[in-house]
């Protein structure tokens, strides 16, 4: 029989448990003749995403920069992981059996919080390998940007697990195919990760999840002599493509990824609200850093689909002037356009043609203070040009 079977990892309270014999590698009591349960508990483990800073490292998203140094840790992220049987060497998401009787949904479990790496605990109690055959374990995180149920279709001649996705500019979509928990991998099985068998020689699944979006980090620095520690930011918009397909289980691992439509929307730069959670930005909060200073941060990441360009709108603003004087309102708030380009970044790892998935930049607004515009008028004198004798009486 073909199986396909998921779990979904979730942080919220563990709900009833259930006993072993809901689980297909249950035993009912039945021993290996030593006295050992033969059912092999799954005991999946996640590992926080990297993210390749270019420019330098700011904090943000999920897990650590290139360097190793935390920027977020697991904190009660809704992950699903699907374990899926595999078929020749691939991954089986034909026949019958493949998504009988099932909730896409999935079972849920806890991710308890951690810097890097965690063994989730299951909602609903120990889950368990089947008696039988070898599975492979996928994993995506995409927040609330998931609009509609995780399906079977047909991709390019194939069969994908995919659902559609349209972000925001906060959901840090991600993908994960679980590695083998021990290195190296006893050679009794080998050809067995992961299954029932590994389990018990210690080979258990862990999943790393990777970004599929690109995260830009924007900063405010003042500069000048017209304090420009009196501007600040009311809004940044960058235009993205939003709606996409993000596929989770391919046949030809190579398929797994998100792949976005062509249509681009703004989307706007947010920060975190005292409970965790994402909200507008305060139109009065970020200033400029003082003239030397440190840049200072606006907001949290802008996380964007991977693109050769963007076009970025920032607003600013200034309602005092340097002198404490009041700017008029309809000169307060300066819009600014520009484009960015793979050839405007410096610094990271060198040279680029695109901005990457996985990848950070830093994008610094420089600004001065509002200068008033000071007009002076001069009367100009009067040069003598010659002179001309016109005589009616001649004509």
């Amino acid at each position: 029989m073909k199986r396909f079977f998921l779990y979904a990892m979730m942080a919220a309270g563990v709900l009833a448990s259930c006993s072993q014999s809901e689980n297909e590698g249950s035993t009912g009591g039945a021993t290996d003749g030593n006295d050992v349960d033969m059912a092999s508990p799954i005991n999946l483990a996640v590992t926080a995403p990297s993210v390749k800073v270019n420019v330098t490292r700011s904090g943000g998203t999920i897990g650590v920069d290139d360097a190793g140094i935390i920027t977020n840790k697991w904190s009660g992220q809704t992950l699903y992981v699907y374990g899926c049987q595999r078929k020749d060497g691939k991954v089986d998401l034909d026949g019958t059996y493949a998504l009988s009787g099932l909730n896409m949904q999935g079972e849920k479990c806890v991710v308890a919080q951690t810097e890097s790496e965690s063994t989730v605990t299951w909602e609903r109690g120990t889950r368990y390998f089947p008696r039988s055959g070898v599975y492979d374990f996928y994993g995506y995180y995409a927040d609330d940007a998931l609009t509609n149920q995780m399906a079977v279709e047909n991709s390019n001649g194939s069969k994908v697990l995919a659902g559609t996705v349209t972000i925001n500019g906060s959901q840090d979509l991600m993908l994960a195919k679980a590695v083998p928990s021990t290195e190296p991998v006893p050679d009794a099985v080998k050809d067995k990760v992961f299954s029932a068998n590994a389990a018990r020689a210690g080979v258990q699944p862990k999943l790393k999840f990777e970004h599929l979006l690109t995260r830009f980090v924007f900063k405010i620095q003042g500069v000048g002599n017209d304090k420009p520690e009196n501007v600040y930011v009311q809004s940044v918009a960058v235009k993205s493509k939003t709606t996409g397909k993000l596929v989770v289980v391919a046949a030809n691992d190579e398929g797994r990824n998100v792949f976005f439509e062509d249509t681009k929307n703004d989307l706007y730069l947010q920060e975190r609200d005292d409970m965790g959670g994402m909200t507008t930005l305060n139109p009065q909060k970020y200033y400029a850093s003082k003239t030397g200073e440190t840049p200072v941060t606006v907001g949290e990441a802008l996380l964007v689909a991977p693109d050769d360009s963007y076009i970025v709108t920032v607003m600013l603003k200034q309602d005092v002037d340097k002198d404490g004087n009041p700017v008029p309102e309809d000169q307060q708030i300066q819009p600014y356009t520009t484009t960015l380009k793979p050839e405007n970044v410096t610094g990271g790892a060198g040279a680029i043609t695109t901005f990457a998935p996985s990848t950070s930049y830093n994008i610094t607004i420089v600004t001065n203070g509002v200068k008033i515009i000071e007009l002076t008028a001069e009367l100009g004198k009067w040069i003598p040009g010659g002179n001309i004798e016109i005589n009616p009486d001649e004509e």
